[in-house]
Parts: structure tokens; sequence; C-alpha cells
């Protein structure tokens, strides 16, 4: 049976501070032409899953994570936090 454990998904870009936003925009730069490896990035940190939780998901858990992430890169507006 497969551990269990809740992860929290960002809702918009207010839930992501500076310092988090410029090390995924480092680590995606250094995976440009990895899509998995950029989708992974994505998750650490975003989520903040470590690479060996990540392997443990179920690939339906993995697709709904990239798909509730992909939700911050279609927003539109983006209001800035004092």
């Amino acid at each position: 049976m497969r551990e269990q454990f809740e992860i929290s998904v960002p809702q918009d870009w207010g839930d992501i501070t500076l310092k988090q936003y410029l090390a995924l925009q480092k680590d995606l730069d250094n995976y440009k032409d990895d899509k998995e490896a950029q989708e992974a990035t994505l998750i650490v940190h975003l989520c903040g899953l470590s690479a060996d939780k990540i392997q443990t998901l179920t690939k339906e858990s993995y697709n709904e994570l990239i798909t509730l992430i992909g939700k911050l890169f279609r927003e539109r507006e983006h209001q800035l936090q004092p």
C-alpha cells in the first residue's frame, strides 16, 4: 500500500514567495530541454515535495498536480502584493 500524504498546491501567484519564484526560474532554466525535469522542478518548488516523494506519486496524482500547477501559468491578471 502506498503512503498517503497531503500536498499543498498554490492557488495563485500570491501564495508564492519571491525567493521561491527566483529559485524556480533558475532551476527551470537549467532543465529547459527536459519537460519531465521541468515538471518535477515545478512540483518541488511550488508544492514543497522532495524528488524522492515525487517518485512515490501515482501517475494520476502526478498528472493532477501538473494540471493544478498549470492553472497558475494560465492566469491573466496578476496583482502585486505589498
